[in-house]
């Protein structure tokens, strides 16, 4: 394509870079914050959203223009996952628009090996980021387990008394 100048680009994207203080603080902070727990005790959660309908990121453009592309797709589901250091995964939660998708059809949503909740937006919201962190609680007391679980600082994160 390089006769007709067009080269492939990546439209748009979000950048954040990481604060070294931060970092070196959490470096340090680490270790005391782990002491006492055994690996299969500390865990990590995170959530992402995936927009099943978005388009390519990349296009081809004349070089040197500006690639911008035009509205995206907003259709989504929210999954959040939570791994323990030894790789013990808790049942993922799937967050979606509908309370009974048209792909669920024939399928009953309890027998699926993954939590499925549903809100407007697809969204992890406070009530059920609560509800899961009580659901994973119950599980830990039924094994006798105390757990460590790290996780971003979300809104949906905050504001709630998770001490249990």
């Amino acid at each position: 394509m390089k006769r007709h100048n067009l080269v492939c680009k990546t439209m748009s994207g979000e950048r954040g870079d990481v604060n070294n203080d931060t970092l070196s603080s959490w470096k340090e902070r680490l270790p005391h914050i782990c002491e006492g727990y055994e690996p299969r005790d500390i865990f990590n959660m995170d959530e992402s959203g995936i927009f099943f309908k978005l388009g390519r990121r990349t296009t081809y453009c004349v070089k040197d223009a500006d690639c911008a592309g035009g509205k995206k797709a907003k259709n989504r589901i929210t999954v959040a996952l939570c791994e323990s250091m030894t790789g013990e995964k808790l049942t993922p939660l799937v967050i979606g628009r509908c309370a009974k998708p048209r792909c669920f059809k024939k399928v009953n949503v309890e027998s699926l090996p993954v939590t499925y909740r549903f809100n407007k937006k697809a969204w992890m919201n406070s009530n059920l980021f609560a509800e899961w962190v009580k659901g994973v609680d119950r599980k830990m007391r039924r094994q006798n387990r105390k757990i460590l679980l790290f996780m971003d600082n979300a809104s949906s994160h905050q504001d709630l008394d998770l001490r249990i």
